[in-house]
């Protein structure tokens, strides 16, 4: 089994008014001869959608991803 893990992490740099963001994603292979996987995901920060480019928040997400043939 192939588990990968990806972190994206952004922020602004500035001393004042900082404004970061952590998004970290787990994916783990549905079954070993499957083309899907199931992700976990969780994030916490600002700016995850433009319309909350000033609103902190945490969340968490589940899905899949299909591969191409």
């Amino acid at each position: 089994m192939h588990h990968r893990a990806a972190v994206l992490p952004r922020n602004n740099l500035r001393r004042t008014n900082n404004r970061g963001y952590m998004l970290i994603d787990w994916a783990t292979p549905v079954n070993v001869r499957s083309a899907a996987r199931l992700h976990i995901q969780m994030s916490s920060g600002y700016g995850e959608s433009l319309i909350d480019y000033n609103h902190r928040q945490n969340t968490t997400g589940l899905g899949f991803s299909f591969r191409e043939w």
